[in-house]
């Protein structure tokens, strides 16, 4: 009997965020697939997800703060257990494994890295933008495959970087339709809050994600200020940098009967099921979990133009509005012609996004 494949994949932490989702996906997809999993979790302190891991995989935890602390541990880890492939996500861990890799010319190990962003867009944001670029066009490409989430983020490393396009994959991110459905139906405790929402006759959208620069959720904020004499409700879940400073955006605009922050929230989709559709104001989204988890409730999507795999997903697809530009003014005519349209999505129009789909692809570069 052939012996199943040894795969580690190295998380800075179980925590809520698009990409650890993603990748806890990816992890119970394969456990199913007879591979062996052992995932590094390498904050010990970040856990949120931990339960969503099926049980058969072995997490071994760790207790650091930053990358640069964890190196010892991961070698050492790599090393006692002898796995068949690592595999990674974020940029700083797919650098660090590039360079890693050198340790281990005596071992027959393929390492893979997950890009989670367009790489070109999110350095501007980086406080040391030269090491970024530095990694994406020396480090990164030492890796043997780097699995890209959207046309547009290969394309970036492609062109950008100039790295190898056979070292570039493209694999949407996985979802399960069945699991958004399942989870949608939990009981969950803050659900009365929205049903008396509902039941003054508000539209409800939801806003899920972290408050950052990027997510801009102070345009969302702009656009219901705008519309504040509709009955238009929304719902922020989420927690970050950016949360308090929305807030007080909200009191400045004398919104406090329009908006309503929930924090962070391990399981969003009772409240997403209950809500008119779902709203995005991102600067940039890599594959977003969000609006996929959205389609698969036929919630409407209401969004920007951002750059990168958003788009990809819903571009001319029905039930998914688009507004012109960031300016708060088209955001808000994008939310009315939403709110008023009785088109919603077909979540069999995505059903390439199913896991099973997928999957396929990821044992094809395992």
């Amino acid at each position: 009997m052939k012996k199943a494949k040894k795969i580690i994949f190295i998380l800075p932490g179980v925590n809520l965020g698009g990409a650890e989702q993603a990748t806890i996906r990816i992890i119970n997809g394969l456990i199913l697939l007879k591979y062996e999993i052992i995932l590094l979790n390498l904050n010990n302190n970040k856990i949120d997800l931990i339960n969503e891991v099926d049980q058969r995989v072995v997490i071994l935890n760790g207790n650091y703060k930053t990358t640069k602390s964890s190196i010892i541990f991961i070698l050492y880890q790599i090393f006692k257990h002898k796995p068949d492939i690592v595999f990674t996500n974020f940029w700083h861990l797919n650098s660090l494994m590039g360079f890693l890799r050198y340790f281990f010319w005596f071992r027959k190990i393929k390492f893979i890295g997950r890009e989670t962003n367009i790489p070109s867009e999110r350095i501007k944001n980086y406080r040391y933008k030269f090491i970024a670029s530095f990694c994406y066009f020396h480090i990164i490409p030492k890796l043997d495959v780097i699995v890209c989430q959207s046309k547009k983020m290969f394309d970036d490393l492609l062109i950008n970087y100039r790295i190898n396009v056979n070292k570039l994959k493209l694999i949407n991110n996985p979802i399960s339709i069945d699991s958004c459905i399942m989870k949608s139906k939990l009981p969950f405790e803050k659900n009365d809050t929205i049903d008396r929402i509902r039941k003054l006759g508000s539209k409800i959208l939801v806003s899920i994600g972290r408050f950052d620069d990027i997510k801009s959720q102070h345009l969302s904020i702009e656009a219901i200020n705008i519309l504040r004499n509709e009955n238009i409700f929304i719902v922020f879940i989420g927690d970050g940098i950016k949360l308090e400073a929305n807030k007080l955006l909200v009191q400045k605009l004398n919104l406090q009967d329009k908006v309503l922050f929930l924090g962070t929230i391990v399981n969003p989709f009772p409240i997403l099921s209950l809500s008119d559709g779902l709203i995005l104001t991102s600067k940039s989204e890599g594959y977003p979990n969000v609006v996929l988890e959205a389609l698969c409730l036929e919630k409407k999507i209401i969004c920007t133009p951002s750059i990168g795999g958003l788009l990809e997903i819903i571009e001319n697809k029905p039930g998914c509005f688009i507004s012109k530009s960031f300016d708060p003014i088209d955001i808000a005519k994008a939310i009315k012609f939403a709110i008023n349209s009785s088109i919603s999505p077909n979540r069999h129009d995505f059903i390439q996004l199913d896991s099973e789909f997928i999957f396929n692809q990821f044992v094809e570069i395992l």
